[in-house]
């Protein structure tokens, strides 16, 4: 035996019974003898050593010949298993430190995130913000739809009283009045509001009377406002086309979920949609930041109105024959819902899908004629994807480029959507995918990919997309 044995040995002996270290001596000297006939650098031989000495008890002895095992192969899977460790995420970890080390991973994920912890639970903030304003999630007993409702609307749920298109649950007197053609609005002195935590007292008035006062989005709250599931619509426009609106918003939701997949927000993303482009180029004016204020598309996520809840803004007109208006909410919902992503897509990803969704997927032909027309004749043809995918800019001061460059990425998902490539779809889907996720690194994975596989020569397919329609 060699001198660290020997002295193995002596502490083992000490420790047990007179009657067994006979025994014990015997297995040592055996170790030592199947040890010494092990060549340098055979780990599999060593290993075996080592498995032989966990087999007859000597398991201290063991331990330190898989340690051993380990400086040769610091990957040998046997030694690692024996030692206690296991694969987590590419690297070697103690079993028993596995519970540890996902909780500290799962913690820096949520704060990551953005998330906050309220009453034991991690939950986005927006989600924690309704609930400490004493909103509760309530189950529509005839649809089975979730929504987040205040505790006093939950409760005229609960009765039985019917929910309006607003999405607000009326008494049956009251559905009666809304019947006639009236409207609940807040009677107040002087204009003046009241105190926090006060009720309103309301008022029914008529569709002109109630166009007046909800012709204003300052504050947000008084003007039309439509509830649903998982967006709240607050517009300035009057009645008979604040209605449109919000089937336009139904039908878009609709669009979107059918090419995101199953996903939803943790609380309703707020829309905002301006009457005239005055109104919205004076909201961009205040909150556009480095977007171009008036909106490429006649919308944009404004990420600087953090007292509204980041809202996605949209200007509802009608230009050349064509109402914009639907295809701008179109654009500004998928802005919304992208943003609530736990994980970011890249800029292109964003507005190339809300083009692809309000111009190219449109139910219209002429929102794509307008679209490729312009990329065709005015814009000299797309870029190339090599730029799209490296340099997409949407600021101020380079309408003509962005224009380029957003209707690009439309003619790439609108070829994504109808064709469906083999080689585009499945990287598409993973990066979504890892959105919702919220894992960064598997997110940055599906990111470069997809980026990898666009610099790879696909330019002659988006260009022949864009002939179908020229």
């Amino acid at each position: 035996m060699t001198g660290k044995w020997v002295a193995a040995a002596v502490l083992v002996l000490a420790a047990v019974p007179a009657w067994a270290q006979g025994e014990r001596e015997e297995l040592l000297g055996e170790l030592g003898s199947r040890r010494g006939k092990v060549a340098a650098g055979d780990t599999e031989g060593l290993y075996r050593v080592g498995r032989w000495a966990d087999g007859v008890g000597l398991r201290r002895e063991a331990s330190r010949i898989f340690k051993d095992v380990l400086k040769l192969d610091e990957d040998h899977k046997g030694a690692r298993a024996a030692l206690g460790y296991v694969r987590h995420g590419g690297d070697w970890v103690k079993e028993s430190d596995l519970d540890k080390i996902r909780a500290k991973e799962e913690l820096a994920r949520y704060k990551a995130l953005g998330w906050v912890k309220y009453k034991g639970d991690w939950m986005p903030k927006e989600q924690a913000d309704l609930m400490k304003a004493g909103m509760v999630r309530f189950e529509d007993p005839g649809t089975g739809v979730m929504r987040w409702l205040t505790k006093e609307e939950a409760k005229k749920a609960e009765k039985g009283w019917v929910r309006w298109v607003d999405g607000r649950y009326y008494s049956p007197e009251d559905t009666q009045k809304l019947a006639e053609g009236l409207f609940p609005i807040p009677e107040r002195k002087k204009g003046r509001r009241p105190k926090k935590g006060k009720a309103e007292k309301i008022k029914w008035v008529s569709e002109q009377e109630a166009d007046m006062f909800h012709s204003v989005l300052d504050p947000m709250e008084d003007a039309w406002t439509f509830r649903e599931e998982r967006w709240v619509l607050y517009t300035s426009l009057p009645w008979e086309k604040a209605l449109e609106a919000r089937d336009a918003a139904i039908e878009a939701d609709r669009e979107i979920f059918l090419r995101m997949g199953e996903w939803a927000p943790a609380v309703p993303v707020p829309l905002m949609a301006f009457r005239n482009r005055e109104e919205f180029s004076v909201y961009g004016a205040q909150f556009g930041g480095e977007v171009n204020c008036e909106g490429l598309f006649g919308a944009w996520l404004s990420e600087k109105d953090e007292d509204r809840g980041r809202p996605a803004v949209l200007v509802w007109e009608k230009a050349q024959t064509v109402e914009w208006g639907p295809l701008n909410l179109k654009h500004a919902m998928v802005h919304a819902y992208m943003a609530r992503l736990p994980l970011q897509p890249p800029p292109w990803v964003v507005e190339g899908l809300a083009a692809d969704i309000a111009r190219m997927d449109s139910n219209a032909n002429r929102e794509r004629v307008v679209l490729t027309y312009n990329l065709q004749n005015r814009l000299k043809g797309p870029v190339s994807l090599q730029e799209l995918v490296t340099d997409f800019t949407l600021s101020i001061g380079q309408r003509e480029v962005s224009e380029r460059h957003v209707s690009t990425a439309a003619l790439l998902f609108h070829w994504a959507h109808v064709e469906r490539p083999e080689g585009l779809n499945p990287l598409l889907d993973e990066l979504l995918e890892q959105c919702r996720s919220g894992d960064v690194k598997a997110w940055f994975k599906a990111t470069l990919a997809l980026k990898n596989w666009l610099k790879e020569g696909h330019d002659e397919d988006v260009k022949r997309v864009l002939q179908q329609y020229v």
